[in-house]
């Protein structure tokens, strides 16, 4: 009899010490998210089109500047409305070039974001949970990576711009003839 509840109790205790064995390991995340994880980090170290296109957007005035030249005091409406269509053509351009370029930088950090904290999870271990050890990743964990925090430690007003006054003059040069 002695011996068979020490034998009960030693497996209950090899049962005992696997089962929290097997439920403090960590899981793991599926190759898929892994990779669209590295993928995303991959695409935000190459930030300096976003940069410029952000700065240029945020702090350019070049733009303006240009078109009010061509606007004197006595220009007649339809001068008017071939520079401000000059104008817009230019904006436009710009736009289209670079809207995707910041929207696609902006999408990557929420990628890697999101897909960081989905891999964390995936890895905790069933113990964690079970003991409400779940952590979710600090938003300062992604600040090298950050949209504004790229755009301000790149320079901010002071970075290199998407265009300059002379490529904004020799648009309108090239449109107006004049």
């Amino acid at each position: 009899m002695k011996n068979t509840l020490l034998a009960i109790g030693g497996v209950v205790a090899v049962a005992l010490v696997l089962a929290v064995g097997i439920a403090s390991m960590p899981g793991t995340a599926s190759m898929e998210l892994r990779n669209k994880n590295l993928l995303a980090k991959a695409s935000l170290g190459k930030s300096d089109e976003f940069v410029k296109c952000k700065a240029t957007k945020a702090f350019s005035n070049d733009l303006f500047n240009v078109t009010m030249s061509y606007l004197p005091y006595n220009v007649s409406d339809t001068q008017r409305a071939q520079v401000l269509a000059v104008s817009d053509k230019f904006e436009t351009s710009f736009n289209e070039r670079c809207d995707p370029i910041i929207a696609s930088y902006e999408d990557s950090f929420e990628t890697y974001k999101s897909t960081s904290r989905e891999i964390e999870k995936a890895e905790t271990s069933a113990l964690d949970r079970i003991l409400g050890l779940e952590q979710e990743l600090p938003d300062s964990d992604f600040a090298e990576y950050s949209p504004s925090l790229v755009f301000i430690r790149s320079g901010g007003a002071t970075a290199e711009m998407s265009y300059s006054r002379d490529d904004v003059e020799a648009f309108f040069k090239q449109e107006l003839g004049y």
